[in-house]
């Protein structure tokens, strides 16, 4: 029987960001790797964006492929989606690996403004033109 390692991205990336990482997984422990609702290949933008919305979110991608329980591994906002999967859904999380949770630590004002800079940058550097045209067009 395998085990599922749920992988949750970060602010503008995508299930990509993990394909060498689960190239490396042991036999016996099976990827899944899921794009937010609006990032990667999941074109469709989702209602809400909250940490706990996209938690429900999740806990709806996992009934759909009939998984019961995993191991979950988030980075960034997919740290702080998966935290609040432990949160909300206990018993399908067998354990759990945060890198750089957003929100793990409390940032100060310029703090903020700067990481808001530096993401909004990075995003829009990192968009396909076909993404930025999609963008535009809502």
């Amino acid at each position: 029987m395998s085990r599922t390692i749920l992988f949750l991205h970060g602010l503008g990336g995508s299930a990509e960001d993990w394909k060498d990482v689960a190239s490396t997984l042991p036999k016996g422990l099976e990827a899944l790797a899921l794009d937010f609702p609006g990032f990667g290949k999941a074109a469709r933008p989702h209602d809400s964006y909250d940490p706990s919305s996209l938690a429900r979110w999740v806990v709806g991608e996992l009934d759909d492929r009939d998984v019961e329980t995993a191991v979950v591994a988030g980075h960034s906002l997919g740290g702080r989606v998966a935290a609040e999967l432990a949160v909300l859904a206990p018993r399908r999380v067998s354990a759990l690996a945060l890198f750089s949770p957003l929100g793990a630590v409390s940032y100060g004002f310029t703090d903020s403004l700067k990481w808001k800079a530096m993401s909004r940058a990075s995003l829009v550097g990192a968009a396909s033109e076909t993404t930025l045209k999609n963008a535009l067009g809502y």
